[in-house]
């Protein structure tokens, strides 16, 4: 089994060339022929970050080779800074579950 977080199964974050372009389709293609071969016994599963994720967009995580493509939505709620009672930034936002 392979699981993948938040990986660009799409196309890369950001191309930066057509060699890296060229990549993505050869491992596309590479699942897809191969997929009822030596890939057969072998089950894809793709987990995105939602909209939570700043760097790898939940468009980009989706697989048509994944057995499983998911995007999580978790409910999050902010950690309050030590000592200031403010909110952090988000950028700087830490999540806890709400459990």
């Amino acid at each position: 089994m392979i699981v993948t977080l938040a990986t660009p199964h799409m196309s890369p974050i950001v191309a930066f060339d057509k060699q890296l372009s060229r990549y993505y389709e050869d491992v596309s293609r590479v699942w897809r022929s191969e997929r009822q071969g030596r890939l057969q016994n072998v089950t894809m599963a793709s987990i995105g970050g939602g909209d939570l994720d700043l760097i790898v967009r939940s468009g980009l995580t989706y697989s048509w080779e994944a057995d499983v493509s998911t995007v999580v939505r978790i409910p999050v709620r902010p950690i309050i800074s030590p000592g200031k009672g403010d909110p952090m930034p988000k950028a700087l936002l830490i999540s806890s579950l709400l459990y």
